[in-house]
C-alpha cells in the first residue's frame, strides 16, 4: 500500500500529526485570548457557584449582588470621617 493510498494507516497518522502540529499554536493563542477576555468574570463565576451551593435562585443572587454593589458604592462615596 502507498503512503497516500485510501487505506493507509501511515497516511492517516502522518496527516493527523501534521494537523495537530499546525493547529497547536492557534489553539494556544485562542486559549490565551479566552482567558484574558473572561478572566474578569471569574469572580462572578465564584459568586454563582456559592449562591447555587446555598440554594439561592437566580433572582435571589441578583438581589444580593445589587445590595452588595449599592453598599460598596455608598461606602466609597461617603465622606471620610474627620480626623483630629
Amino acid at each position: 500500500m502507498a503512503v497516500t493510498g485510501n487505506e493507509s494507516d501511515a497516511a492517516l497518522i502522518i496527516t493527523t500529526l501534521i494537523l495537530a502540529t499546525t493547529f497547536a499554536p492557534l489553539k494556544r493563542a485562542l486559549e490565551r485570548f479566552v482567558e484574558r477576555r473572561f478572566k474578569a468574570r471569574g469572580d462572578d463565576a465564584e459568586a454563582v457557584g456559592l449562591a447555587q451551593s446555598l440554594g439561592l435562585e437566580d433572582e435571589d443572587l441578583e438581589i444580593m449582588l445589587r445590595r452588595v454593589v449599592r453598599e460598596e458604592v455608598r461606602s466609597a462615596l461617603a465622606p471620610a470621617p474627620p480626623t483630629d
